[in-house]
């Protein structure tokens, strides 16, 4: 980002800091949140990016009247480096010596620094807030702590809003009911489900925040987010009936009326790291709240089979597009032709995923990054160099689909032009984690973090390492990163059959490139051992020109002969039944047999 465009950001914090001083406000906390919580925000809520450029996934930004400085994890460090503007410091969460923004701020008052925080309560959860405060109103944890800053004084206030002129508004657009044929439950079962976990906290109401757990439980999707089914709505789920309340005036009002009519003696379930401040403010005084992970998260991750059976149609279709932008990155892709940019290139994969008319849009903002771009875990053409792919690199892809049975969500690395011995070397190991993990074999009580260990493990041979966990659920039909489970070095749960996750160890080499190898994989069950196991979902080959063979033992070639072997197979087969049309390029499916018969 040039030096004229910071200057933008620049004066938008100098406009904030003069309403700091009008308000008697001593630091302002910008959380990278909207009012449920979502990881994949509108284009309303991207504050973090109005105020600093800043246009990552993750992040909080805290402004005091002299400092600025943005949190994120490792995904983003190189990114964040290049975009920030000089009056904000890049936090680098992950490292020991980096101070925690609840830490920082807690510091900053017992010094005298900070004795007035503002932070829009409408977006703010209820889980950071209590790290903030460090005072806990729920049921299950006492009134206050000796480590309470009894002098820090937390107000609602939204600087932002005051100065963003011309401000994306919150969409509202149409809800369509979601056929019990793709769902596989009707919402009544679902009720009754629900109903049961909250007996076993013996609650008398549970209040939904999560967007996609709101979605799931009614069997409904909109589309008021680019990348998600989604649509803004509350739930109220009590012993008789559940209630919808979606944004369609403009404000969420009725839940607050609803809310508002609870017996004082009622228990309700809230989700802290979902639920926002404002609705905890509301609630605490009129029910006793129980703050308690949401209940439907860990029923929505286990899928059920017609959702299962949708994922693995999904994946059809989304195969096929990303084989056949693979055969055109290998054999048309001509740079002495026309040079495309990433963003073209991009284009060209979704044009390919067009041809299927159940795809619904991407799953996620797409990353395409050639050469050093692939460097940067989480990079974006929008806001990086648009780089041209010409010469002799790396291009990672990582992309995904929403489909009218479920979602994808994939990397394949690709070797463009004459790749070098080190570049091989890397994408093998990367390779030989991601088949590691592939070919796990684990108990029903091992936890997402043991599994993490093991690509990691494997590329260690080789002094290959990445910062990030391995895997993420993900939903059907609904958010690309779904919980609670991951296999990360945060992942405390452990996989169920039925799970849907990621499997994407990488590499990342600061000013040279970026690989990664992304399959989604299904978590299945052996009936005759009880160990679980994992099947992949994504079918489309590897870069067999990168694979350095003298790496690898007898079971790894095995293994990718036997998954080239069955991706072919199957999108032939799925071709014949569904795309005749494709069945006519030739040039594509004798280069398809070839590379899975080598």
């Amino acid at each position: 980002m040039d030096k004229n465009n910071k200057e933008i950001f620049s004066n938008r914090i100098k406009q904030i800091r003069q309403l700091m001083e009008d308000a008697n406000i001593d630091a302002y906390l910008i959380p990278m949140s909207d009012p449920h919580g979502s990881e994949m925000l509108d284009a309303h809520y991207h504050e973090i990016s109005f105020v600093t450029g800043f246009t990552g996934s993750a992040g909080d930004v805290l402004l005091t009247k002299d400092e600025g400085f943005l949190w994120t994890d490792s995904r983003y460090f190189l990114q964040a480096a290049e975009q920030l503007p000089p009056e904000i410091q890049l936090m680098k969460l992950g490292y020991e010596d980096t101070e925690l923004y609840d830490s920082l701020i807690h510091r900053y008052n017992k010094n005298g620094l900070i004795k007035t925080l503002a932070v829009d309560m409408g977006v703010y959860t209820t889980a950071a807030f209590l790290a903030v405060s460090n005072i806990s109103d729920s049921v299950n944890s006492s009134d206050s702590s000796s480590n309470c800053d009894s002098t820090l004084e937390i107000k609602d206030y939204n600087f932002v809003d005051k100065i963003w002129e011309n401000r994306p508004p919150v969409k509202s657009n149409p809800i369509i009911d979601l056929d019990i044929k793709i769902s596989g439950e009707s919402t009544d079962s679902k009720l009754s489900r629900v109903q049961e976990e909250m007996k076993k906290h013996g609650a008398d109401y549970y209040f939904v925040s999560a967007l996609d757990d709101v979605a799931w439980f009614f069997n409904k999707r909109g589309s008021d987010f680019d990348d998600s089914p989604l649509f803004y709505a509350y739930a109220l789920i009590s012993n008789s009936g559940a209630k919808l309340y979606t944004l369609r005036d403009g404000t969420y009002s009725g839940v607050y009326e609803d809310l508002r009519s609870l017996n004082p003696n009622a228990k309700l379930i809230i989700d802290p790291a979902t639920t926002p401040c404002r609705v905890l403010e509301y609630v605490r005084h009129i029910a006793k709240v129980i703050e308690i992970p949401s209940p439907i998260e860990s029923l929505k991750a286990v899928k059920n089979e017609v959702e299962l059976e949708g994922m693995r149609r999904a994946h059809l279709h989304d195969g096929l597009a990303l084989t056949r932008f693979v055969h055109y990155l290998k054999t048309k892709y001509k740079p002495s032709e026309k040079v495309c940019r990433e963003s073209e290139l991009s284009e060209i994969l979704t044009r390919f995923r067009k041809d299927s008319q159940e795809y619904r849009g991407h799953s996620f903002e797409p990353i395409l990054g050639f050469g050093e771009n692939g460097a940067v875990v989480h990079y974006s053409f929008i806001h990086g160099k648009n780089s041209e792919v010409i010469g002799d690199s790396l291009l990672l892809a990582d992309t995904g689909g929403q489909y009218q049975t479920g979602t994808t969500d994939v990397t394949r690395t690709i070797g463009i032009g004459a790749t070098t011995k080190e570049m091989s070397r890397a994408y093998t190991a990367v390779l030989k984690g991601h088949l590691a993990l592939a070919r796990a074999r684990f108990s029903k009580d091992e936890p997402g973090a043991s599994l993490d260990k093991i690509p990691k493990a494997e590329m260690e041979k080789f002094r290959f390492s990445y910062g990030h966990g391995t895997g993420h659920g993900v939903g059907h039909m609904l958010n690309v990163h779904e919980g609670p489970i991951s296999i990360s070095p945060r992942g405390n749960l452990p996989l169920a059959a039925g799970n849907v996750v990621s499997n994407e160890p990488g590499v990342y080499l600061e000013g040279k490139f970026g690989i990664r190898i992304e399959n989604l994989i299904e978590v299945c069950c052996d009936s005759s051992s009880d160990e679980l196991f994992f099947r992949d979902l994504t079918l489309c080959p590897y870069d067999t020109n990168l694979i350095d063979k003298d790496m690898l033992n007898e079971c790894e070639l095995k293994q990718i002969s036997d998954y080239h072997l069955r991706v072919y197979n199957e999108l032939h087969e799925f071709s014949e039944k569904e795309c005749p049309q494709i069945l006519g390029d030739t040039n594509f499916w004798n280069w398809f047999k070839e590379l899975a018969d080598a």
